[in-house]
């Protein structure tokens, strides 16, 4: 099947979601102000003395580029939206550790902390960096994003941008990368259209039919009663 391709729609005061950030949604209404969907990052920049002013110039820049990082999400008639502020604002708060003996210690708690601190979706915003100084040119770049807005592509493409900004400004020169012609609320409109289409709709009966009738009831042994609140502590074997 064909289905058209991604077009931008036009500017509204808010926007559908798509799938993935629906999922995401409620998980977030069913266990609120929690970090489990914080995704977490530190680069360690090593040579070179960082002018914060310059930094916060070019996460700005990354952040007017892409919706996503000005987006938080909102509810209208009780289903939720998505809601895109026109400019974009950051904090970069700096610590200090470089007259501090434990220094690896306490970034390792610093990081642990900041990935463990919950978002709120509805007032945003949903990335925060903090930047912690090891040594004169030694210095811990840390941002932590919720997935309703990135994934570790996201993540991977958002570093990239901000090194190409920030090496550009300080040559003073403009940003390298233009402006994007379609954001992810495209994206989103596209999707749902495509899965609303009869195309889909024909591939979802065929699969409910195919996959109609009892549920098997899968048994698996346990070496203690279910717990009446779920933890989310794992382990790997």
């Amino acid at each position: 099947t064909q289905f058209p391709a991604i077009t931008p729609i036009p500017q509204q005061a808010h926007y559908e979601l798509s799938h993935a950030q629906q999922r995401l949604w409620l998980l977030d209404k069913v266990v609120p102000d929690s970090p489990f969907y914080n995704i977490p990052g530190a680069i360690i920049l090593d040579g070179v003395s960082l002018d914060l002013a310059v930094l916060k110039m070019a996460i700005l820049a990354v952040a007017q580029r892409h919706e996503t990082m000005r987006t938080t999400f909102g509810t209208k008639d009780d289903m939720p939206v998505q809601v895109i502020a026109e400019t974009a604002a950051v904090d970069i708060p700096l610590t200090d550790l470089s007259r501090k003996k434990n220094k690896e210690a306490l970034l390792q708690e610093i990081l642990e902390n900041e990935k463990r601190r919950p978002f709120n979706i509805e007032t945003g915003p949903l990335y925060r960096i903090r930047v912690v100084k090891l040594a004169k040119t030694r210095h811990a770049f840390i941002i932590v994003m919720h997935h309703i807005i990135s994934d570790g592509w996201s993540m991977a493409l958002l570093v990239q941008e901000a090194v190409g900004h920030y090496l550009a400004f300080t040559e003073g020169r403009p940003s390298p990368f233009p402006p994007l012609t379609i954001q992810y609320k495209d994206f989103a409109v596209w999707q749902n259209m495509i899965l609303a289409s009869e195309e889909i709709k024909r591939q979802e009966t065929y699969w409910l039919d195919k996959l109609k009738g009892e549920l098997p009831v899968l048994i698996l042994p346990t070496d203690r009663p279910r717990p009446p609140v779920q933890t989310q502590n794992g382990a790997t074997r």
